[in-house]
């Protein structure tokens, strides 16, 4: 386990403690909230739902998600600021703790776009933070980006608060990418600003980054130094639970340091600690390392008593390696009684060797077999995924030629009884004219072409929309959307963000296809009083979302009216994959996610 790994399991166990208590008492006010939400919303409720706290948002992330969208088309009229802000920020770290990562990362970048144009640099700042901290262990190459950003601005505005806490932050990354010595100094500055604005809860924590940093240098003295100022800070709090935790950072320094009585003690001292404030978790991270070193010690029996304890502590079945070390020292344990009891210990244990060698030998077959069935097994269910794909395939090849035949059927109809009729009729007048000698059907007959030409411009225009190739996919939707509910009483949003003004025409044009589709569907089925089209890049994808909170339907039922299979297929032509989540009467959300350029096979 790494240190920082170590710290935020930590950190894990000091939350685990308070939940039981806590819980009950935060989902009461959400849904307190939400309740008040429901009778109209006024500026002190705005304030208390958009500064909402991380525990109370992750008792429940639907209403917290839900509360947020309802402070947004609150203010949606208003003009940028900085409570819109913080609702976009509450929705990315909601949708994150939910795996959304996608919408995670879209909600900040919006949170941050809404500080800015609000003049928030403050806001602006800690949103950047927030998102590079969330992105750590998907991206760190752009948290360290995102990072340096708001940090610049909060120094700029002298935020010292927020500068302490990220400062901590930026070292975590450096920690993570190996650069113990920038950690070191993010770490150093974080310890400063928290000694200037008094945080005495903070101090320790950044005393502990230091000393965990020169612990992985091999500096001992210098990290039993941090670790010792990190006590006594907390013993001056009387933070029962923070000493318990500096009696662990004690042990493994000592343990990495070769000082095993002084590791033991602190282990004991750790174990006091944690027994006193029922911290199981702790209490067993310290039985476990106990156990260990008297092991190492030659104290078998007490190894064995300390291993007992710890693998009664956990909540589920011990994993294959703890029972195997657990095993091990029992039979050391019985080695031992029977070395000072039987004298014939030799001929015993030559017999429990070779029992132990057949057992090795009978276990190798077992394994060896059990992956040859594993691998017969594996390459049969690749087979059959292999087979699943490529009927999958046709059948969407299918659905591509079925559709390209019914659009020739609709074309022929329209050329037909449109432009076919029409051409005819203005034949017929043109030989009357001609038979007859007089130009006063020319007049009607030039009437009747315009409205022929017309009519074959749009359908031109229905074939690929003249907007794509003129302007580009951005403002094709944007003029999409906007005419698709004009006159109505929907009201229709469309966003976009990083989105290259242009991009591959079948790209461009499958996007606009698959939202004309959706808006629809939407039109005909949905009952939505509100639409929202977000358009944005991730990384070398191209993200298309578009939700309604109208009826919704229920995925068991026939869905061939609506068009699933045909938007389905566009978007895997294209490289990428259409999702629909939805169930009646909680809205619909599409969401089609395709590659920015088409990958080569």
């Amino acid at each position: 386990m790494s240190r920082y790994e170590h710290r935020q399991r930590v950190a894990a166990f000091a939350v685990a403690l308070l939940v039981p208590f806590v819980l009950l008492s935060q989902d009461a006010r959400i849904r307190s909230l939400e309740r008040a939400s429901r009778m109209g919303l006024t500026e002190a409720l705005v304030d208390s739902i958009v500064h909402l706290p991380y525990d109370v948002m992750s008792s429940d992330l639907d209403k917290a998600i839900l509360l947020q969208h309802r402070v947004l088309s609150h203010l949606h009229e208003a003009p940028a600021s900085s409570r819109r802000g913080l609702a976009l920020e509450v929705l990315s770290k909601a949708h994150y703790l939910r795996g959304a990562y996608d919408s995670a990362t879209y909600y900040g970048l919006e949170a941050i776009e809404e500080f800015r144009t609000a003049g928030d640099r403050i806001g602006e700042g800690s949103a950047q933070c927030g998102l590079a901290y969330g992105m750590k262990r998907r991206d760190l190459g752009t948290a360290f980006d995102l990072m340096r950003q708001g940090i610049r601005s909060l120094e700029v505005s002298d935020a010292k608060l927020l500068l302490a806490s990220n400062y901590n932050n930026f070292g975590v990354l450096f920690e993570m990418r190996g650069d113990l010595d920038s950690a070191y100094h993010f770490y150093e500055r974080s310890l400063s600003l928290k000694r200037e604005v008094g945080d005495s809860l903070g101090v320790p924590f950044s005393m502990n980054c230091l000393g965990t940093v020169e612990h992985m240098r091999g500096n001992f003295e210098a990290s039993e130094e941090w670790f010792n100022q990190a006590m006594q800070a907390r013993q001056a709090r009387n933070d029962a639970f923070g000493v318990a935790e500096e009696y662990i950072y004690f042990g493994e320094l000592y343990e990495a340091w070769g000082r095993t009585t002084d590791a033991i003690s602190a282990y004991e001292q750790a174990l006091a600690a944690t027994t006193r404030l029922a911290y199981p978790s702790g209490r067993q991270q310290a039985l476990e390392r106990l156990s260990v070193l008297h092991e190492q010690n030659g104290s078998v029996a007490l190894a064995l008593q300390f291993a007992r304890s710890a693998s009664a502590l956990k909540d589920s079945l011990l994993t294959a390696e703890r029972e195997r070390a657990v095993m091990e020292l029992e039979q050391k344990y019985r080695a031992a009684e029977k070395d000072r009891s039987i004298a014939t210990l030799n001929e015993r244990a030559a017999r429990r060797q070779f029992i132990i060698w057949l057992v090795v030998v009978v276990l190798v077959l077992v394994v060896v077999l059990g992956v040859l069935v594993h691998q017969l097994r594996q390459r049969k269910l690749r087979e059959e995924k292999d087979a699943g794909i490529i009927r999958e395939r046709e059948a969407g090849l299918k659905a591509v030629f079925k559709a390209t035949e019914e659009e020739r059927k609709r074309l022929s109809r329209e050329l037909h009884d449109g432009v076919g009729q029409q051409l005819g009729g203005i034949k017929h007048r043109l030989e009357h004219a001609r038979s007859s000698g007089s130009d006063l059907l020319l007049p009607e007959v030039i009437t009747m072409l315009d409205g022929t030409a017309k009519e074959v411009r749009d359908l031109a225009h229905q074939l690929m929309p003249k907007a794509l190739s003129h302007v580009g996919p951005v403002p094709a939707l944007r003029d999409l959307v906007a005419k698709a509910f004009a006159g109505t009483q929907v009201l229709a949003e469309f966003g976009s963000h990083g989105i290259p003004e242009e991009m591959r025409p079948e790209l461009a044009t499958g996007l606009y296809r698959i939202t004309q589709e959706l808006l629809n569907n939407i039109m005909k089925h949905a009952k939505a009083d509100r639409v929202d089209v977000q358009l944005f890049r991730n990384k070398d994808h191209i993200v298309l979302m578009v939700q309604d909170d109208g009826v919704g339907f229920e995925r068991k039922g026939s869905t061939q009216g609506i068009g699933l299979p045909g938007m389905s297929d566009r978007a895997r032509a294209l490289g990428g994959n259409f999702v629909l989540e939805t169930s009646a009467g909680k809205g619909t959300l599409a969401t089609v996610r395709v590659p920015l350029d088409m990958p080569t096979t």
